[in-house]
Order: C-alpha cells, then structure tokens, then sequence
C-alpha cells in the first residue's frame, strides 16, 4: 500500500514555541538559502534549535557510568547527564553570532547554561558558532566530545539511536554532509514528535533540490523517509518548520511512503494556546518565572488516522500527545525580523 504524506508550512515567526513532557522545542533562528546573482552563489545560514527538559516534581537523576560496563556506557551517561540543561541543535554561521546571543538571551540563556550542543553535520552554517560552549559537551555528527577535549567511543548508527532522556534520541541520517549526519527526535510535545533535521530536508517542498548538494543521494533518500515516517512535525536546515499531514493529498508537495502494515491510530492533538493547559486559551512559554510566551505559538490541532507508514519504529517514540509545558518561553523585547 502507498501512503502519501504531504508538508504544510507551520505558522509563525522564531523564537517559535511547541511546548512539550518531558521536552519543549523552540525554533530560536530559521535558516534561508537564497541565490546571489547568476553565477550559481548562494546566501546561507541553518537553523537553530532549542530543547528545554520541562521540570518535574524532582531533580533530574541523569545515569552514572558503572565501572566495569560495556563499551560506550561512559558516552550514553555523559549525554544523559548533559541534555539534564538546555541542548541547542545547530549553532548557525559565524556571520550570525550576535543573532545568536541575543535569541539565547531572549530565553533567559547565556551560553554557559547550554549543557549540550549538537551539530547536525560540520558544515559552516551548522557549526559557526561552536567557540561560544566551551562548557558544553558536543555531539558534532558522530563525534562526541566532553568539555576540555576527551573524546568518547558510542554506538551510534543507522537503526541505533542514543538516547538522551525519555523520547529524547540521536538519530544517524546520513546524505547530506556524508555518513556523519545526524537528527535530533523529540516525542511527546504538543504536536507529537519532532524530527529537527538538519539538512536532511532543506526545506518545506524542497523537491528533488537536495540532491545537487547532497554527498550520498541514496543514504539521504532514506534519510528522508525514515522522517517523513516518524514525524508530526520537521524543523528543516533551510526553512521554517513543516508539519507531515499523512492521508490524503492536497495541494502542497507530497510524498509517496510505501506502507509495512503498522497502522497509526486516530489522535487529535490538544489546542495549545499561549500559555497555559491546551485548550484554555492562554498562552505559555518557559522560564525561570520568565512573563510572556513565545512570539509565535502553535495553536491549532491537527489529525493521523488509518495511516500505514514505511519503517516500522526501532526508536521507542511514538505519536502521542501531552498537555503544554510548565515552563515559561519569554520573547524577545522587538521581535526579530525572520530570515527569508
């Protein structure tokens, strides 16, 4: 069975909210790439991404390393205990490190208080800004590297995910920068899981564009639909954050995904407003205590039924909704300006 999968853009403008338990994903800056001139130059910067653990009723207990364990266990605890802090994903260019700081800053953040960086893959626009989390530990594509430069063996592969926290993983999505790309996948936000991507999808509708600039097309194809499988909604290297409507096709780009007889069951996603429960109205953002809400919340539902889709999931995530977060997002004093 064929299953289409079409991608609707999601509305708003960055610092752009989609609260979530155990995590919440803020798009902080959207990437653009637009040509310059005629002679094939472009204009570019990535995306970055903010995930922020939603606190619970007690402190976070991140996993020790036991002596005498197995190969990479020394790796997947010094993760857990880094994503315990703010992760960003991506750090832009290095053209946009004031742009940077101040949308960290509009979150209540210095870089000191991100406790893990991940780099989706090593290319300028991705990795710019990397000097600014000396303190932080980096997952730069497959490289995994604590503060002060000692450098850790994990298992990360295709099918073979780190885990970072409950519905918090690592994926291996190989194509566009080479072997070495990586995913960051976040279940049981207000929109279901969310896949930020990197340059696995340059954009919303980006039609067979990425292949011109893709180091291994066939890897970054299943890639792709290893996404389109999983996700509710993508934060792409390029653009501004899509959501995958599985069903029928409408106007906008769609996807054919060959179905392996696992079925989604009819959800609806609660309403969330700008703060608050879903539903309510009110609007909601994290904080330290922080006043406000995001800029741009996400507001409306959206519905997945009777949906077979590709790749049956090895991760443990799934689609399934939470209630909005009880942290707090301050916006910016002026909001910023979009990139095109």
């Amino acid at each position: 069975m064929t299953c289409p999968v079409r991608m609707e853009p999601l509305p708003g403008t960055p610092p752009l909210l989609i609260p979530g338990d155990p995590y919440s994903v803020c798009v902080l800056l959207r990437g653009y790439a637009e040509p310059v001139g005629d002679r094939g130059a472009v204009r570019a910067d990535g995306s970055v991404t903010l995930i922020v653990p939603t606190p619970g009723p007690g402190p976070r207990k991140p996993a020790a390393p036991v002596p005498g364990s197995p190969r990479g266990a020394e790796a997947q605890a010094a993760l857990e205990r880094a994503a315990a802090g703010p992760i960003l994903v991506d750090t832009a260019g290095p053209w946009a490190r004031g742009a940077l700081l101040e949308a960290l800053a509009g979150q209540g953040l210095a870089p000191g208080d991100v406790g893990l960086v991940v780099a989706t893959h090593g290319h300028s626009d991705h990795v710019g800004n990397l000097g600014l989390f000396p303190a932080a530990c980096l997952l730069v594509s497959r490289d995994l590297c604590l503060p002060g430069g000692t450098y850790l063996p994990h298992g990360l592969a295709e099918g073979r995910p780190l885990r970072l926290g409950p519905g918090l993983e690592v994926w291996a999505t190989p194509g566009h920068g080479g072997a070495g790309d990586v995913s960051v996948a976040v279940a049981g936000t207000a929109r279901g899981t969310v896949l930020v991507a990197g340059d696995v999808f340059e954009r919303e509708g980006d039609g067979d564009g990425w292949r011109e600039l893709s180091e291994d097309p066939a890897a970054q194809e299943r890639s792709r639909r290893r996404v389109l499988a999983a996700a509710d909604v993508v934060v792409p290297g390029h653009g501004g954050p899509f959501r995958v409507v599985r069903g029928a096709p409408g106007p906008q780009e769609t996807h054919p995904l060959v179905g392996s007889g696992q079925e989604l069951d009819g959800d609806r996603l609660p309403d969330v407003g700008r703060g608050g429960r879903p539903g309510d109205g009110r609007g909601a953002g994290w904080a330290r205590g922080g006043p406000g809400g995001c800029h741009q919340p996400v507001r409306d539902g959206s519905t997945c039924k009777d949906v077979e889709i590709i790749i049956v999931f090895v991760t443990g995530l799934g689609l399934f909704a939470t209630p909005a977060s009880s942290w707090h997002l301050r916006s910016l004093s002026a909001p910023r300006t979009p990139h095109p």
